[in-house]
């Protein structure tokens, strides 16, 4: 009767509450080939027995609930198949789902946009967003919190980016395997998307976090565990922060594309080495600093002014050798507002280049005054191959 009630409703245009109770345990709505289901608002289906209840769609089926919320299995469902904007946070319980899907025959972009709403994954070994084939879904100015392995479905040629936007982790992350591109806001270029750890740890497996042209990312509090490949990948223009963050290496490690930001303590520990190659500097915030414990830190990048900065006059940003060695690939490397610290046995090792049979490192320069300095603090400091100019201004 309820059904009859509500389907009469949408015919005559009656304002009720769109509700489907089912009644039974063999309840069920069949849609069949060659029909519609469209759902303009939010539908709600109730019962004492809904998990027996059964929504079926037959092959060829249309079925459109754009905006709409249905029971599928005793969960929430909601789908999405036009960009959206969304007022208020999403939080998908252990049997929710939220679907993105393009109906456009060749694909599509679907965006989705908030002013800082929240969509929360609730880990239940299910996959609770569900990205369609050949879809492009942009989250802008939203926050994906509690991702865990598997929360996220990729489609065949589907692509998730996010701009202005936030990833958080409420657990460790062992086998993160999507790729998800980091892009500009065409409204907000200069606000930067977060991924967020909270110390929880991430291992790369067969993910790749790419960061596109102008675009600014921060990895925030995260372990990376058994670093090792191409996976972090920036674009010239691109800005890529660690703030607090833990590398573990595990293998050697290519860092490629866009400037290299140092923010509050960094640490790249484990075993293997981590090369940084990019057309821009490292910049070393004031205040913090770099520590490579036990590996080797490869400068290879192609510029003609290869340079590691600080931000402080006072020479606050340091960079550190513990155990480690420190290998230059270029021809002459700058290091300005910047202090170069050695502990343990750690090694400064230069590519040998034309006649002269070794490389050269300014210390200090014109941008900088003298503030930069080179000191070994315990153990020793072997050089091989270097020049050190400190400059005097």
């Amino acid at each position: 009767m309820i059904l009859l009630i509500f389907l009469i409703a949408l015919c005559t245009g009656l304002a009720v509450e769109p509700t489907i109770s089912f009644g039974d345990q063999a309840a069920s709505i069949v849609i069949e080939d060659g029909s519609t289901l469209q759902v303009n608002g939010d539908v709600y289906l109730t019962g004492t027995v809904v998990n027996n209840g059964t929504l079926s769609v037959a092959d060829g089926v249309s079925f459109d609930i754009s905006q709409g919320i249905y029971i599928d299995h005793g969960g929430l469902k909601r789908v999405f198949n036009e960009d959206t904007t969304i007022y208020n946070d999403i939080a998908l319980s252990p049997l929710n789902t939220l679907t993105i899907s393009s109906l456009e025959e060749e694909g599509g972009t679907i965006i989705v946009t908030g002013t800082g709403q929240k969509i929360t994954f609730s880990d239940s070994g299910i996959n609770q967003l569900i990205i369609g084939d050949n879809t492009t879904v942009v989250f802008r100015c939203i926050e994906l919190v509690g991702y865990f392995d598997g929360a996220i479905s990729l489609g065949e040629g589907s692509v998730v980016q996010f701009a202005a936007s936030t990833i958080s982790l409420t657990k460790d992350v062992t086998e993160f395997a999507p790729l998800f591109y980091f892009v500009v806001h065409p409204d907000m270029p200069e606000t930067p998307s977060y991924l967020r750890g909270s110390g929880h740890s991430l291992a790369l497996a067969d993910g790749v976090l790419y960061v596109e042209l102008d675009t600014l990312v921060t990895f925030d509090n995260i372990i990376f565990t058994a670093l090792s490949g191409n996976h972090i990948q920036g674009h010239a223009g691109s800005v890529i922060e660690f703030s607090d963050c833990v590398l573990q290496l595990g293998g050697e490690t290519v860092f490629t594309g866009g400037q290299l930001v140092i923010g509050g303590d960094v640490l790249i520990t484990g075993s293997g080495s981590f090369a940084y190659s990019s057309l821009d500097s490292i910049r070393v915030k004031e205040f913090s600093s770099l520590t490579c414990q036990g590996i080797m830190f490869q400068y290879t990048a192609e510029t003609e002014t290869p340079t590691i900065f600080g931000d402080s006059a006072d020479a606050t940003s340091l960079f550190i050798l513990d155990n480690a060695v420190f290998r230059s690939e270029v021809p002459v490397l700058n290091l300005f507002s910047l202090q170069v610290i050695s502990r343990g046995n750690s090694i400064l090792y230069s590519m040998p280049f034309g006649e002269e049979g070794y490389g050269i490192m300014n210390i200090g320069g014109v941008q900088a005054s003298n503030n930069s300095s080179l000191r070994c603090s315990s153990g020793s400091l072997t050089l091989y191959d270097v020049m050190c100019n400190v400059v005097d201004y």
